[in-house]
């Protein structure tokens, strides 16, 4: 095998890996429009740069027909591209969303990070935030006073109403109370087609 053709091989692999790295990405970790809100196309870039570019370079590079040591200069490229991969892998995952929340008329994406960050004991990630993207809902009160109370209590919480994980649903449950908030926008969109 020449140097040239270790090369395309080693870049056809590699832009194989980071195909199949974009479609677990696009529809399981970052769905919808949150691959764009937050930031997927960041992650999965550099992600792919590195995998496209330190694999195949180091082949070039290092690949040399009949080379004493040729075997293990290509089993330490490979090793170096698996851990670049795998650590790129690692951060998009624990960058990406694990709750979809709606709170008064808002949906807000959550990180695991901020999951963390506001609940030490864990149990609002063990609940809602281990496999895949959850929706979920504030479990907010109809009477305006308790609802200030809950707003009140709040302000002074990581997150705000977005951090009231003890209040969460699941947005199945409150889905016809979360189309009371709905605004129709189709006269938004006739005043201003930028919408």
């Amino acid at each position: 095998m020449t140097r040239h053709r270790a090369f395309a091989l080693q870049l056809v692999v590699s832009a194989a890996l980071v195909a199949l790295i974009f479609g677990l990405v696009r529809s399981v970790w970052y769905p919808g429009p949150l691959f764009a809100l937050e930031g997927g196309w960041e992650g999965l870039r550099l992600v792919a740069v590195v995998n496209l570019v330190l694999g195949p370079l180091l082949t070039l590079l290092l690949f040399k027909p009949g080379k004493p040591g040729l075997w293990l200069d290509m089993i330490v490229v490979i090793l170096l591209q698996l851990g670049a991969l795998g650590y790129g892998i690692w951060a998009l995952h624990d960058a990406r969303p694990v709750l979809l929340v709606h709170a008064d008329d808002h949906f807000a994406p959550l990180r695991r990070a901020a999951l963390e960050q506001w609940d030490e004991s864990g149990a609002a990630l063990e609940q809602w935030g281990l496999f895949g993207l959850q929706r979920v809902s504030v479990d907010l009160p109809d009477d305006p006073e308790a609802f200030a109370a809950v707003l009140h209590t709040s302000q002074s919480r990581p997150g705000g109403l977005y951090g009231l994980f003890e209040r969460y649903e699941s947005l199945d449950e409150a889905w016809q109370r979360t189309l009371c908030d709905a605004v129709r926008i189709a006269p938004y969109v006739a005043r201003e087609p930028e919408w």
